[in-house]
């Protein structure tokens, strides 16, 4: 069964590009995405003039546009941050991360490396994991998104990961920007009532976008799946 459709490109994309900001910047990109008091609330990569990254935030009633986009960033670097080891209970103490999927081997979509995704979504049959993978081609590398279910009380134990891709950079605006040829899974929000699941995601490291998808059909998806994901 195919899945490279489950995810469905919202008409409007890009949602939010360098234009739509309140003040001069390079691109916006891979966003964190939750739902705070009945909005969607994104907290964009923003790149600024110089090169450099910082945080801001941008806030919709449906998640799909009309944004306010705050005119200060949240977050910006500074000379005395300390980079820390990825996991933590409290945000204070830090203990080294632990290697969950690994690149396949051969030809594969996700074979040079992989990465996490949006934070998981807790289901009745496991953690629903969103990450993206990368190929090596003769024209570059190409980011696609992936999808695996993981042990509810072990999240480190893979029960399930689809084979194919469920998202790719086929997009004019995700095929072309300052790194061509990236989709890049960033936030996620699932909206109980409609079972509707709206995916936040980089494109081309240039603008936001948003995909949508019903969660029981990602779930019908990766149960469906070989355990080692890697069968036909």
């Amino acid at each position: 069964m195919s899945t490279a459709e489950l995810f469905q490109r919202h008409a409007g994309n890009p949602i939010l590009t360098a234009a739509d900001w309140p003040y001069p910047v390079n691109a916006v990109f891979n966003p964190a995405a939750t739902a705070v008091n009945g909005e969607t609330v994104l907290l964009a990569r923003v790149e600024d003039r110089r090169g450099i990254s910082h945080l801001t935030v941008a806030r919709s009633a449906n998640g799909l546009d009309g944004w306010s986009i705050e005119p200060e960033p949240l977050l910006a670097p500074d000379d005395e941050t300390v980079s820390e080891p990825c996991r933590s209970d409290d945000l204070v103490s830090w203990s080294t991360p632990e290697q969950v999927l690994q690149p396949r081997a051969g030809a594969w979509w996700d074979s040079l490396r992989i990465g996490i995704g949006p934070p998981p979504l807790r289901t009745e049959h496991g953690w629903l994991l969103l990450y993206h993978g990368v190929k090596e081609t003769v024209a570059g590398e190409i980011y696609r998104v992936g999808l695996a279910l993981l042990d509810l009380n072990e999240p480190a134990r893979v029960l399930r990961r689809l084979p194919n891709w469920i998202l790719a950079p086929l997009a004019l605006y995700e095929r072309a920007g300052d790194v061509p040829n990236v989709v890049f899974p960033c936030g996620i929000v699932h909206d109980a009532g409609s079972d509707e699941v709206r995916l936040y995601y980089g494109t081309a490291d240039s603008s936001i976008c948003v995909a949508t998808a019903r969660l029981d059909d990602l779930l019908a998806a990766v149960l469906a799946a070989p355990p080692n994901g890697e069968e036909s």
